[in-house]
């Protein structure tokens, strides 16, 4: 698939719609003409855009936003000319935008940034998203701690696989009980990740991983560009930590993607507005990822 046929799952209008009421498309059209509309297909460079009480943000609720284009050779003309176009019709209002982690080319970060940057913003904190680079990553990349922790796995019998959307409730049980040992609450709801997986399937997968038919590790991913998948959850069970599940679920989501010809897994960041979680960080290095930057940008329109 060529990238100019390709529209990421963040810049879709369903995706959009299902995300937020308030949220509206913004952009520039084939005509080189800025508008703001619902329709993505019209636009050949244009931002999802949430609209709240303390002003606009990009994303609407997704991992990363910014500009996304059709045509990468107009992006820096065109994003130009959007953000000049959002100044006349939001004047003065405050505009928020997490971009892209630097090692997604596809959307061209740091030309954005500067682009951005020209245009009055300014840096408010650097967070990392944590991928592998599947071209070259192999178990060999993790700590000697977790290829020992795979090899356990391995000797337990412990089993992975793609499972059909009828296990979503077992998958989400999983990763609730998970988050409430942390004295937290998922980020979605049981209702809203069927939604998700009801509009989207062809983005969203489920994996689920058993020993004797016990399940131990689950996983949601996500396509979120044309050459990444992104780990949107996982989480092991009491029952089997200390096999330490999510490090062969970590190898078996590696190899799917790369089986789907994606050239990243993205781990998610580690950081809480650009602080370090230094125990997410350790266990995002010690399976082998590399740090990413995103930048968060603001500006007044």
């Amino acid at each position: 698939m060529r990238m100019s046929d390709y529209t990421p799952l963040f810049w879709r209008t369903h995706y959009a719609e299902i995300q937020s009421n308030d949220s509206f498309l913004a952009g520039i059209d084939f005509l080189n003409n800025f508008s703001i509309g619902l329709d993505f297909s019209l636009y050949r460079t244009w931002m999802v855009i949430n609209r709240n009480p303390e002003g606009l943000r990009s994303p609407c609720r997704a991992t990363f936003g910014g500009a996304f284009s059709r045509d990468i050779d107009a992006l820096p003309s065109d994003l130009k000319n959007l953000i000049l176009g959002l100044k006349t019709k939001f004047p003065a209002t405050h505009l928020e935008i997490l971009l892209p982690p630097t090692h997604l080319t596809e959307f061209d970060p740091l030309t954005q940034l500067r682009i951005l940057s020209d245009l009055g913003a300014t840096v408010d904190f650097v967070e990392r998203s944590n991928f592998l680079p599947l071209e070259d990553w192999s178990l060999s990349n993790m700590s000697k701690g977790n290829r020992k922790k795979y090899r356990q796995w391995i000797e337990s019998n412990g089993t992975i696989k793609n499972v059909g959307v009828n296990y979503i409730s077992d998958v989400y049980e999983i990763i609730r009980l998970n988050r409430l040992a942390l004295g937290v609450e998922p980020s979605i709801n049981l209702e809203g990740l069927q939604s998700l997986f009801s509009n989207f399937p062809a983005e969203y997968s489920l994996y689920l991983g058993q020993i004797n038919n016990e399940n131990a590790v689950a996983a949601v991913v996500v396509q979120n560009s044309l050459f990444q998948d992104y780990v949107f959850f996982w989480a092991d069970t009491l029952m089997f930590r200390h096999l330490s599940p999510v490090v062969a679920m970590c190898d078996f989501l590696a190899q799917s993607a790369r089986e789907k010809g994606r050239s990243f897994l993205d781990l998610g960041a580690a950081q809480i507005d650009g602080v370090d979680i230094p125990g997410l960080v350790r266990f995002k290095t010690n399976l082998g990822a590399i740090p990413s930057d995103k930048y968060q940008i603001s500006l007044t329109l």
